[in-house]
């Protein structure tokens, strides 16, 4: 009877205990629950919301070593951005007069978007926002598909998983894997020659739209097919996604240096006063967000496919609009969200680029452009199949010359006049010091550096002008508050 009544209280124990334990994995697991709510609502659009700055630091070491490496290999912090809404719409960002503008004609017409997005092993969180952003902003009835282009990505998560991803969404999303790296300038040639709609609009994977942003540009090319119609690129900061930009703020255009790199300028006085709906002739454009008519991008020749991965051609393909019956133009009322990396991760030389450009459009300019670069030219170059489908291009467009785009379109280019002795390195008489200017516009003295032909320092060449005026030799003046004359 005690054998039976002891076997009786261990039964009682083990069922107590198995029940407690079973209640305690219950509550182990409502409580796992709970916080993987609370991740999922932190993610699912509270934080950030409106295009508000996050500071975010991990409470996890783990998860703070992650973020740390992250920032320092791409620059964007990718762990605070995947704990952002994916669906989060960022606040008004446009002047007051284009929320009255009406875009009537553009519904009237057949003519609808390929929106076509390169992805090389882009981020998820920002890839997919900017899908989400173009669906969640743009009259569905002006876009007839979106375009993915995978540019040979070696992220998993950019294989199946985004297979899976863009199934049934409200317009059709096509993906097109390429088998070996091609680069941007090739990718969107694929993608242009994919597309369905009658306009392209070719923008980076990691942006985020204002509200009313594809119409300004859908109605820039309905009314003129052979302009580019180019947004207002508002900032994304990379460590806090806070989208910024001030609707009173005057849109810049696009300009270059005397080395050709891209530069952003203000406005003339002149056109401050006019309607704020109105486009904006520019020179040139940034190249990563714009929008163009099928048929006028394919008659220009789309991008030169001789050119690699990225780099100049937004140049290239500005002084190729302008000088062969195109234009370019700013839309104030559209405005595009980009987050910018503090550097690319991306290998590349944009010499190629540089030089295929200079031989087939600068015409004599192309001389005063080399003695700044001092990159040498093969012969065999010059001469290749490719380069010389491009001169023929220019050749039956029958474009205009380089100087006249920079006297009629780009008039504010401050042009090197380069005449012999008048420029070169001012050093001190040791030979130890030259005189420079800094990135802020600044004069300062630092150590020369002679490299002869390929990587010379520009910041530290000069020239004087006719006017005994001491100019940077490299890049547009930039020099504050202080003229040199001799």
């Amino acid at each position: 009877m005690k054998n039976k009544l002891w076997i009786l209280f261990l039964l009682t124990i083990i069922f107590f205990l198995s029940h407690f334990h079973i209640h305690k994995n219950i509550k182990r697991e409502a409580k796992n629950e709970v916080i993987l709510k609370r991740l999922e609502n932190l993610k699912g659009g509270k934080l950030g919301a409106d295009g508000k700055a996050v500071h975010f630091v991990p409470v996890k070491k783990e998860i703070q070593n992650l973020q740390n490496d992250i920032i320092a290999k791409f620059t964007i912090d990718h762990v605070l951005s995947d704990r952002i809404g994916l669906h989060r719409k960022v606040s008004e960002h446009r002047h007051p007069q284009c929320l009255t503008k009406i875009y009537s004609k553009i519904f009237k017409q057949s003519k609808k978007a390929s929106i076509i997005f390169n992805v090389f092993n882009e981020a998820w969180s920002t890839l997919i926002r900017s899908v989400f952003s173009i669906l969640h902003t743009a009259p569905l009835s002006l876009v007839e598909e979106i375009i993915l282009i995978d540019d040979n990505s070696d992220f998993s998560f950019l294989g199946e998983r985004l297979d899976q991803k863009i199934i049934n969404f409200s317009i059709p999303i096509r993906l097109t894997r390429l088998k070996e790296r091609a680069g941007l300038i090739k990718g969107r040639n694929i993608g242009a020659s994919l597309a369905k709609g009658e306009i392209l609009v070719f923008l980076d994977c990691h942006i985020e739209c204002n509200d009313g942003w594809l119409e300004p540009l859908v109605a820039q090319i309905v009314e003129n097919p052979t302009s580019i119609a180019v947004p207002v690129i508002a900032v994304i900061d990379r460590l806090t996604f806070e989208f910024s930009h001030d609707p009173f703020s005057f849109p810049q255009l696009g300009s270059f240096d005397k080395t050709l790199n891209f530069n952003w300028f203000s406005i003339p006085d002149e056109d401050r006063s006019r309607d704020r709906t109105e486009s904006l002739r520019s020179p040139t454009m940034a190249g990563g967000l714009y929008a163009i008519d099928k048929n006028w991008f394919h008659h220009l020749g789309g991008y030169d496919d001789g050119m690699d991965i990225w780099g100049v051609e937004n140049v290239e393909m500005s002084v190729r609009t302008w000088t062969c019956g195109g234009s370019i133009r700013i839309a104030p009322c559209s405005i595009i969200g980009h987050v910018f990396p503090e550097k690319s991760f991306y290998r590349r030389d944009p010499t190629r680029n540089l030089a295929r450009f200079a031989e087939v459009w600068l015409d004599d300019y192309k001389s005063k452009l080399y003695r700044r670069t001092s990159f040498a030219i093969p012969y065999s170059f010059k001469n290749s199949s490719s380069l010389q489908k491009r001169k023929e291009l220019r050749q039956n467009l029958q474009c205009r010359s380089f100087r006249w785009f920079l006297d009629e379109i780009f008039p504010q280019f401050i042009e090197p006049e380069d005449k012999i002795g008048q420029f070169g390195f001012l050093h001190s008489p040791n030979l130890e010091w030259c005189l420079a200017i800094s990135a802020a516009g600044e004069i300062i003295w630092e150590q020369c550096r002679f490299q002869s032909y390929g990587n010379r320092p520009l910041e530290q060449l000069w020239e004087l002008d006719s006017n005994g005026q001491l100019k940077s030799f490299g890049q547009n003046d930039k020099l504050k508050d202080t003229e040199l004359k001799f």
